[in-house]
């Protein structure tokens, strides 16, 4: 089963106020792209919840979805109620790390469920900044 983390308790806010923390995937291939990744989870999840809007309205057939740090992207592709999911080192060649399928409402829902968790840690914390109300309105 295919899980997104984002660990609330690693969130750290920047001296230029970005929001910083833990996110990786984690499929039965192991994580993508490492269980330590510190990546922008507030940006990230605003980006993976609006492609996943598309993918479910039927916008597109496919989606990418970046990280902001290092080389990686995860691609998104619908088939029917499933979805592929592909992670992605990009670079001279594309390489496939992660490959799960998943269903394209539960995944969502997962998504939303983690987007939901990031927004209340960064409330708790008194933490406001544009991305955030970008994933709030995301959530919307």
């Amino acid at each position: 089963m295919l899980t997104l983390h984002v660990d609330t308790d690693s969130l750290a806010r920047t001296a230029s106020g970005s929001l910083t923390g833990v996110l990786f995937l984690r499929g039965d291939g192991g994580a993508f792209p490492d269980e330590r990744w510190s990546d922008f989870p507030v940006v990230v999840l605003t980006w993976w919840l609006e492609a996943l809007d598309g993918l479910r309205a039927g916008r597109a057939p496919s989606a990418s979805c970046r990280f902001m740090e290092g080389p990686f992207r995860v691609e998104l592709t619908r088939r029917g109620a499933e979805l592929l999911v592909r992670g992605q080192r990009t670079g001279r060649r594309v390489e496939v790390l992660l490959e799960e399928r998943a269903d394209l409402e539960t995944f969502w829902r997962e998504v939303r469920a983690v987007a939901s968790r990031v927004v209340a840690a960064c409330a708790a914390h008194g933490w406001t900044s544009k991305d955030l109300e970008a994933l709030r309105g995301a959530l919307d």
